[in-house]
């Protein structure tokens, strides 16, 4: 797992290497099919994304240096061509559900940071996770959206608007849950609270 995700890496640093190389025109049309595919790649396995991405890449710079764009070499309908590469790829059930798993713990984390300074540390464990699960579910979303903008014609601003309206959603979903709370105090049972004295 620890050398797959090395792998990763090195080819997703590779790939922003490569892509100097390209043309203005060649290089949108391939970071269009970069976010579509890797926002639309969830659930797949990354290392055979990437390895695709790196392969597609390599040939789209073979294709420049023979004087073919990338609309010629790859067609009109790039979103098609994405579609059918990830089907060819397996689904990677273990690694989503560790993705998952591992941010809602980092948003437990980061909820209980601020109880340290109290001389009595009260954890709301169910608003935590509620926080954790809206984070997950919110990154889904900015993904989503940017795989499903990736072949409009948005110039380079609504992209930039798109990308700052679904960080806004979070963050004012993430608000919402913590601080609403009647009365000040938590909408989940006492029996879901962790309290630990100093």
């Amino acid at each position: 797992m620890k050398k797959q995700d090395q792998a990763v890496k090195k080819m997703v640093a590779e790939n922003n290497e490569l892509r100097e190389q390209l043309t203005k025109e060649n290089r949108e049309y391939y970071e269009n099919l970069l976010a579509y595919l890797r926002g639309k790649s969830l659930l797949r396995d990354d290392y055979q994304v990437e390895q695709n991405l790196l392969t597609i890449l390599q040939d789209l710079i073979d294709a420049q240096a023979d004087g073919v764009d990338a609309a010629a070499y790859f067609g009109k309908n790039p979103e098609a061509i994405a579609d059918d590469l990830l089907k060819t790829i397996p689904l990677n059930l273990t690694d989503f559900f560790w993705f998952n798993l591992k941010m809602v713990f980092m948003m437990l984390f980061i909820f209980w940071i601020p109880q340290l300074v109290r001389p009595v540390m009260i954890v709301d464990i169910g608003m935590a996770l509620l926080c954790g699960i809206i984070a997950v579910i919110g990154s889904w979303g900015v993904l989503w959206l940017l795989a499903h903008h990736a072949f409009t014609k948005h110039p380079r601003l609504e992209t930039i608007e798109l990308i700052v309206y679904s960080v806004i959603i979070v963050i004012v979903l993430f608000f919402i849950s913590v601080f609403f709370k009647p009365a000040g105090e938590s909408p989940f049972p006492r029996k879901y609270r962790l309290q630990l004295s100093s």
